[in-house]
């Protein structure tokens, strides 16, 4: 199995928010080596600003705790940089639109809660 996880299920994971143990089972299939996960690196910017925002010395623990996992932190390149374009032409954020770009190069779901993803023909797991 592979998965491309949106910044939502990171958050979901690290607040125990419904639906944090779905995540934890899916980066633990990760951790083990059952699955494939994958990220795109506009996830770790969206992660650090919103822990930057209450605390910054958070913000570099969870960056640092996703980084030292086995996920798969997909760069921008001009390839990937133009397939988000399309996805934003949709009408999802910049960031939503690199993290379906990576699901769509990695051939993943999108693990997410956000509606807006349905629309890009990608498929989506949800978690809550």
């Amino acid at each position: 199995m592979r998965y491309t996880f949106d910044t939502n299920a990171f958050m979901a994971l690290f607040g125990m928010e419904e639906g944090a143990e779905k995540v934890r089972s899916m980066l633990q299939e990760v951790e083990s080596g059952k699955a494939s996960g994958y990220a795109s690196v506009s996830t770790l910017t969206e992660i650090y600003y919103i822990y930057a925002a209450s605390d910054p010395s958070l913000a570099q623990a969870r960056s640092e705790q996703l980084l030292s996992s086995k996920l798969i932190f997909v760069p921008v390149d001009v390839e990937l940089a133009l397939r988000a374009g399309t996805y934003k032409k949709g009408g999802l954020s910049v960031a939503d639109a690199f993290i379906a770009a990576t699901a769509h190069r990695t051939n993943s779901p999108v693990v997410t809660d956000d509606p807006g993803f349905a629309k890009t023909g990608i498929e989506v797991l949800g978690f809550r």
